[in-house]
């Protein structure tokens, strides 16, 4: 059965970002069927749901292209806990103001993320993470569409944006590569096509040369999206040149990271120009 929204203004967001009013707006199935003034549509659709749309504005849903739903307990702290983007650049991030969550929280908090980002018109996103098989269920639930990042990584010891040396633990690395494997066979392409599986490396400085390579040829195999943090902080920069990393293990800036073909379909995250 078809949906009519009618008695409403109509953002198309076509080439010439056309706007509508006073217009209607018919729905099939998963399709956006016809556009047009009131009256015309609401003839062609005579026995549709209708639904008043007086005072309200349609226009297609907006993409977060990056989150971290189960941090959402921390929403209007973290803010004030970034490091200066000045020198000296001294550590990386400070410590994330969340208790350890076990599977049900992070499940609860990546809801409520989810659900509120509904609610304010965002109906597609990128949620960056670890172990996303513990909430991919309950965001599927939600009705929107994801693309779920689950997160590799093989430097220990420090987080993101320390200009730490560079402890290298590959086995660390490995699980995560079949972690990510896992990920991709069991949810991708589930809840009717709305949730799909990316490779994610956690950033330039959190990723051996080796382990960049190692998603690289995954994401190929795969043939999926891939997403990495990029400079979200000056100290993750200063971290990824490596000045105090042994010279195996430096990831200076754009010659370490992978070559980008056509199908590389990177989504790079927290760019600072």
């Amino acid at each position: 059965m078809a949906t009519v929204i009618h008695n409403a203004v109509i953002a198309t967001v076509d080439d010439r970002d056309t706007v509508h009013y006073d217009a209607a707006i018919a729905i099939e199935a998963d399709r956006i069927a016809a556009i047009g003034p009131n009256a015309d549509i609401l003839a062609r659709y005579p026995v549709a749901e209708r639904i008043d749309g007086a005072g309200k504005l349609v226009m297609p849903g907006f993409a977060n292209i990056h989150t971290h739903l189960t941090m959402t307990l921390a929403r209007g702290v973290f803010e004030d806990l970034s490091p200066p983007h000045k020198p000296p650049f001294s550590g990386g991030l400070s410590p994330i103001p969340l208790p350890d969550l076990n599977p049900d929280e992070r499940r609860a908090m990546a809801q409520l993320g989810a659900l509120e980002a509904l609610r304010s018109g965002t109906t597609l996103a990128l949620e960056d993470s670890n172990d996303v098989d513990d909430y991919a269920e309950a965001l599927a639930e939600t009705g929107m569409r994801f693309l779920l990042g689950e997160r590799a990584y093989d430097r220990v010891g420090t987080s993101i944006g320390d200009p730490a040396p560079f402890r290298l633990d590959r086995a660390l690395g490995q699980r995560h590569l079949r972690t990510i494997e896992d990920t991709f066979r069991q949810w991708n392409g589930t809840a009717d096509g709305r949730l799909r599986v990316a490779v994610s490396a956690w950033a330039p400085d959190m990723c051996s040369p080796e382990l960049l390579r190692d998603l690289r040829a995954l994401q190929r195999q795969l043939g999926t999206w891939a997403t990495i943090h990029l400079n979200q902080i000056w100290g993750r920069g200063r971290g990824r040149q490596g000045a105090s990393q042994p010279a195996a293990h430096r990831v200076p800036g754009r010659a370490r990271l992978p070559a980008r073909p056509a199908d590389l379909r990177p989504l790079p995250l927290h760019g600072i120009g």
